[in-house]
């Protein structure tokens, strides 16, 4: 599987940029971990803190879920998208108006309770916070714990 578009990243650098870690959720990976093992399959995810990683293996009709603990990763290779092979989520897509939506109503609530709200790209950001696309709880990108459990907490009570 080895290609010439695949494009390897080492871990430990990568640790500094939660975005870019972010950006390899649902990409095809082939991880190197502690001795010289390989696993390939679809990231599912990324433990901001403790970067442990959770990857979806696709064999013949089956999807199997591994956890790698993150001190044990060494490299991420990131392989041609193989969409076919793809794990099938139970998860519901949104349409364009829907995210557009979403995110001007997150926009308005925050504005609503005095938060320093601001928009990046695509990306809401909240003092040291970003929030992705699609913007629901689950999209919270931030180094602290604490903050961003209070910002998951403020968008679940969100009107």
């Amino acid at each position: 599987m080895d290609d010439i578009s695949a494009q390897t990243y080492e871990f430990n650098a990568s640790k500094e940029d939660p975005l870019f870690l972010n950006s390899l959720i649902f990409k095809y990976v082939k991880i190197h971990v502690l001795r010289d093992t390989f696993y390939s399959g679809y990231l599912e995810s990324i433990d901001p803190l403790q970067y442990s990683v959770i990857l979806s293996i696709s064999k013949e009709d089956e999807c199997k879920k591994i956890f790698i603990p993150g001190h044990a990763v060494l490299n991420i290779t990131v392989l041609d998208d193989f969409d076919c092979m793809r794990p099938k989520n139970n998860e519901v897509m949104f349409t364009s108006e829907d995210v557009l939506e979403k995110k001007r109503k997150m926009l308005l609530w925050f504005k609503k309770n005095l938060l320093p709200v601001i928009e990046e790209g695509e990306n809401i950001v909240v003092g040291n916070i970003s929030i992705l696309p699609p913007y629901s709880e689950n999209d919270i990108c931030a180094l602290n714990p604490i903050v961003a459990t209070e910002v998951r907490k403020m968008i679940l009570n969100m009107p």
